[in-house]
């Protein structure tokens, strides 16, 4: 009996199917964090020519929203490596799939090149936003050059990337039809339900998209939650000058919306409320990592029709082979997941009720970055490696093409996920 060959092998069975949104998503969310950002970081740049105007605050929340965007552009760039690195065919290993892709020396340089410099720009941008948004009144004065130092790093290797994207694309021939070609060339139309729900919204790129939104969330309640506790309790109102008081709210306090006070600089002529609503971010958070996991059950082959939902057997596999040092990373993946969402959860109801605590906060902040770095590292095993395979690293040649541990043992509890001989691989469809 034939072990679960990791999150794409529920994609192997079923009828071709071609894809609304051609080549993938990652097209499309590319520009909005060049674009937002790009604008932003100039706005923040010139902000000495309108000190007092709140164009400035607008060029902060660019920033802020692009460097959002950023972070779900990235994840779902990996689900396009994938697409391109493979030209839509099964692999089981990172070996396999990279002997299979037909790149040149040249092609891989784009490639690298592209997914380290737009990485380093998203987790520059995300330090800076990150590190302005926790920070007190009195080190935004010092770090906002810093900040902004460390914003105009991120843009200049982000467009030095979308450079590389542009060439690989145009130039080499990624994605289109064509020699590094991702799309079937007689694509078939869906037929049923599920070939629909996948031709509009394919399971691993929305899996990546709400991984990329977990995280950005996370980033920016966890830059909310350390401003909160080093801000004092009471609620500290600066009056704006009177002729900018409308005469129907004078002399009543005016309170902006909560996040405008953690985008503006503490002597800006707008009230400043120092208290902001971080538990909300991370119940928002905190939805999005329940839709990342119920999409990741959906994209690893773990939902069955109604009423059934979930594939137990295949879940109670993953989950008891988490001791076997080759079949763990479904496992791992989950419990990590899980975990990720009980620290979320956590830190929602420390900063609602227990804003100032800050030890429990820097422990609980500790683990939750560990566990997005690991939840990412399994993520990408998964993704470009297969479902067996080492927790540390990617296989081998030896032991991408040695059977598994698992085939001999509990033959009656594991299903086959071997595509029929009628079938055309899904897969083929990217």
């Amino acid at each position: 009996m034939q072990d679960y060959a990791g999150p794409l092998g529920h994609l192997l069975t079923g009828d071709s199917v071609d894809k609304f949104i051609l080549p993938n998503f990652h097209a499309i969310l590319i520009h909005f964090p060049i674009g937002m950002l790009g604008i932003g970081v100039i706005i923040e740049l010139f902000s000495f020519l309108w000190p007092r105007s709140s164009f400035r605050l607008a060029g902060r929340w660019m920033i802020l929203l692009g460097t959002l965007a950023a972070v779900p552009a990235l994840t779902s760039g990996l689900y396009a490596l994938h697409d391109v690195i493979g030209h839509g065919n099964e692999a089981d290993s990172w070996m396999e799939l990279k002997a299979g892709s037909n790149f040149t020396a040249r092609d891989w340089e784009f490639v690298r090149n592209h997914v380290l410099l737009n990485s380093g720009a998203t987790v520059l941008s995300l330090i800076a936003v990150v590190m302005w948004l926790g920070a007190s009144d009195q080190w935004r004065k010092i770090l906002r050059v810093p900040a902004l130092v460390m914003l105009l790093a991120a843009m200049g290797l982000m467009m030095d990337g979308a450079w590389h994207g542009g060439e690989m694309v145009y130039r080499l021939g990624f994605a289109p039809q064509g020699r590094q070609a991702v799309l079937p060339e007689s694509p078939t139309k869906p037929q049923n339900l599920d070939d629909k729900i996948e031709f509009y919204a394919p399971a691993g790129e929305i899996h990546l998209l709400m991984a990329g939104l977990v995280f950005a969330l996370a980033a920016v309640s966890l830059g909310l939650s350390i401003r909160r506790a080093v801000m004092t309790d009471a609620v500290v109102v600066e009056r704006v000058p009177p002729t900018y008081v409308p005469k129907n709210v004078a002399g009543q306090p005016i309170k902006p919306i909560s996040l405008l006070q953690a985008l503006n600089d503490p002597g800006d002529e707008i009230p400043v409320v120092p208290r902001v609503p971080a538990a909300r971010f991370w119940l928002l958070a905190a939805l999005v990592v329940i839709g990342a996991i119920a999409s990741g059950l959906w994209f690893g082959g773990f939902v069955e029709p109604w009423p059934k939902i979930i594939d137990q057997t295949h879940l109670r596999w993953s989950l008891q082979h988490i001791k076997d040092a080759g079949s763990a990373r479904e496992g791992m993946h989950i419990v990590v997941g899980a975990s990720l969402l009980v620290l979320v959860l956590a830190m929602a109801l420390l900063t609602r009720f227990s804003p100032r605590s800050r030890v429990i906060l820097s422990g609980l902040s500790v683990l939750l970055v560990l566990a997005m770095a690991a939840q990412i590292w399994i993520g990408l095993s998964l993704l470009f490696d297969g479902g067996r395979g080492p927790l540390a690293r990617f296989k081998t040649d030896a032991e991408a093409n040695a059977p598994s541990e698992q085939e001999n043992s509990s033959p009656t509890t594991l299903p086959t996920t071997t595509p029929s001989a009628t079938t055309q691989p899904i897969a083929a469809a990217r």
